[in-house]
């Protein structure tokens, strides 16, 4: 094993303090009430995303797709074509697990979901690059950062 390679022991280390990081990082941004009562998260631009989820919800139940008109939201358009493209997955798995838990729990799950997910997608991003273990994990520390 050469400088530049890591030991298995290290990288499980090193993705172990990842994952308690996220579980760090959901507790400081969601409030212990929204995860126990099961209210959404409302800061920032979360009441936008559940609006998006909601609309998507009932335009499924609806019309089986994911746009349609809104007349609700600036005046009326065509919501789910452009402005939310990239809340689709959100959308879908809000709408699939409506069906078994409370719309706040299904809401607030995509956002531990994403904070527990993201740095090992970064990860096998990096891999799929062919980057090395270390600069794999650096990438990873960028991306936290950001």
């Amino acid at each position: 094993m050469d400088n530049n390679q890591l030991s298995n022991k290290t990288v499980w280390f090193f993705l172990i303090i990842v994952l308690l990081h996220g579980l760090y990082s959901i507790t400081a941004l969601i409030p212990f009430d929204c995860l126990l009562n099961g209210s959404p998260l409302y800061d920032d631009d979360y009441a936008m995303h559940l609006y998006h989820c909601l609309s998507a919800k009932e335009t499924l139940l609806s019309f089986g797709k994911t746009w349609g008109y809104d007349p609700f939201l600036l005046a009326g358009y065509p919501a789910g074509v452009l402005f939310a493209a990239d809340n689709k997955a959100w959308e879908l798995l809000f709408y699939v697990l409506t069906f078994f838990i409370s719309d706040g729990y299904a809401f607030n799950f995509y956002i531990i979901l994403f904070f527990l997910v993201y740095p090992f997608l970064v990860y096998g991003a990096a891999k799929n690059f062919a980057l090395s273990e270390k600069e794999a994990l650096i990438s990873i520390v960028f991306s936290i950062l950001v």
